[in-house]
C-alpha cells in the first residue's frame, strides 16, 4: 500500500543570493544620512536622484552578480512578500523593501536557513559584533569573529581570528559592501552565530537597523513622488 502524504507549499525558496541582494538592497538605504534631515530643496533633487539612477545591468554590477540572477532574485524575492513594486519609487534604489517582513526573514529564518559554521582560525573581514560600526553595550568576541578572504570594506581591514562562512559567496567575491551593508551583514552574522544573549541583542540591533531605513525609506518615497509630480 502506498501513502500519498500531500507537502505543504511554504511558497518561494529564498536563497543564500537572493538573502544577499536583500541585504544590499536595504544597505543602500541605511547608506543614506537619517533624521534630522533637512528636506532637499526641489531643483536639488534632479541631481540627486537621478545621480543615483541605476539600469538592471548597473545594479548587478554594482551588486557583483549577473543580471539573469538579479532578475531572479527580485522575482522570487517579490513572490515572498520581501520586496514590492510600486508604481513610483526612488530611481537607484531598486524594488521597495517590505521592512517588517525583512524584519521577520532575517531576524529568525535565515538563521536556519543558512547557519553559520565555524571554519577554523584566519584572517578575514571581521563580522558580527567586532564590526566596530555596531554601536552596542556587547563586548566583542576576543578573538575575534571573521569571514575568510579579502575585506570587502574599505574602512574594515582584515584581522585574524574564528572564521565563519558568509552569508553568500558574493559578500567576498563582490565588489565592496556599503557601510550600510556591512553593519546589517554583521548583526546578521551576530544572529546566525550567536547564543541567547548575544541572539536577543543581536535582533535588537536589528530592529533599530530597519527602523532607520523605514525612515529613510518614506522619505525618499515622498521627495520622490514631489520630484516626479515637478
Amino acid at each position: 500500500m502506498i501513502l500519498l502524504v500531500q507537502i505543504p507549499d511554504y511558497g518561494p525558496n529564498v536563497k543564500s543570493q537572493d538573502t544577499y541582494i536583500l541585504l544590499q538592497t536595504i544597505g543602500q538605504l541605511l547608506s543614506e544620512p537619517l533624521e534630522p534631515y533637512v528636506p532637499l530643496p526641489l531643483e536639488a533633487r534632479h541631481v540627486y536622484f537621478e545621480s543615483r539612477a541605476r539600469s538592471l545591468a548597473e545594479q548587478a554590477e554594482f551588486y557583483g552578480v549577473s543580471k539573469t540572477g538579479l532578475i531572479r532574485s527580485y522575482r522570487t524575492l517579490v513572490e515572498a512578500g520581501l520586496l514590492r513594486e510600486p508604481e513610483v519609487r526612488p530611481a537607484g534604489f531598486g524594488p521597495w523593501v517590505n521592512l517588517p517582513a525583512a524584519g521577520e526573514w532575517l531576524g529568525y529564518g535565515v538563521r536556519y536557513a543558512e547557519p553559520a559554521h565555524r571554519s577554523g582560525f584566519g584572517f578575514g573581514l571581521p563580522t558580527g559584533f567586532n564590526c566596530r560600526l555596531i554601536r552596542s553595550e556587547m563586548l566583542p568576541p576576543d578573538p575575534p569573529l571573521c569571514i575568510a578572504g579579502a575585506s570587502t570594506v574599505v574602512s574594515a581591514p582584515e584581522r585574524e581570528g574564528i572564521l565563519i562562512n558568509p552569508i553568500d559567496k558574493h559578500v567576498i567575491t563582490g565588489p565592496d559592501l556599503t557601510p550600510g551593508a556591512y553593519v546589517l551583514m554583521s548583526v546578521l552574522d551576530a544572529i546566525r552565530i550567536g547564543k541567547p544573549r548575544e541572539l536577543a541583542h543581536a535582533r535588537s540591533e536589528l530592529k533599530k537597523l530597519l527602523d532607520n531605513a523605514q525612515v529613510i525609506q518614506n522619505r525618499l518615497h515622498n521627495e520622490f513622488k514631489e520630484y516626479r509630480a515637478t
